[in-house]
């Protein structure tokens, strides 16, 4: 674990968790329809749960939900709860209602600074290997270890 990371957030971090949308076509089926119609994103979509390491490499992704679920939903569903150990540290963004959850396995979760209390990144500052985790989490690249 880089030294950085180590100093800002201790040696307990397990995982840094977010969730992301891949649109998709307009079902046919009404059902799909409602399931997939994602109001955060205004159009129809797949959510997804990523989990990454403090150095950067992907541990965990979820089956895809349709995109009306909840983060938390996600998140309590997926199975990655059941992989956390007593005393884990999860990272995560402040929209995910998740401490609950967390804390019924006797871990933690820390979670970064709200939106508005960091710069937004440009979208020409970004490298292409970037993925939006550590970015939603206000997370440097370099404590990441990635870069």
């Amino acid at each position: 674990m880089p030294h950085q990371f180590v100093e800002a957030f201790g040696s307990r971090v397990a995982v840094i968790v977010d969730c992301f949308e891949i649109c998709i076509e307009r079902a046919s089926n009404l059902k799909a329809r409602v399931q997939t119609f994602s109001h955060y994103k205004h159009q129809h979509t797949l959510k997804y749960l990523i989990g990454i390491t403090p150095r950067g490499s992907i541990s965990f992704i979820s089956q895809g939900w349709g995109g009306c679920v909840s983060d938390k939903h996600v998140t309590e569903n997926s199975g990655l709860l059941n992989k956390l150990l007593p005393g884990d540290l999860v990272l995560a963004d402040n929209g995910f209602n998740i401490r609950d959850s967390v804390e019924l396995v006797c871990a933690e979760v820390k979670y970064g600074p709200s939106p508005t209390s960091v710069e937004p990144t440009k979208s020409k500052d970004l490298k292409p290997r970037e993925n939006s985790v550590p970015l939603v989490l206000g997370v440097p690249w370099s404590l990441l270890g990635v870069g």
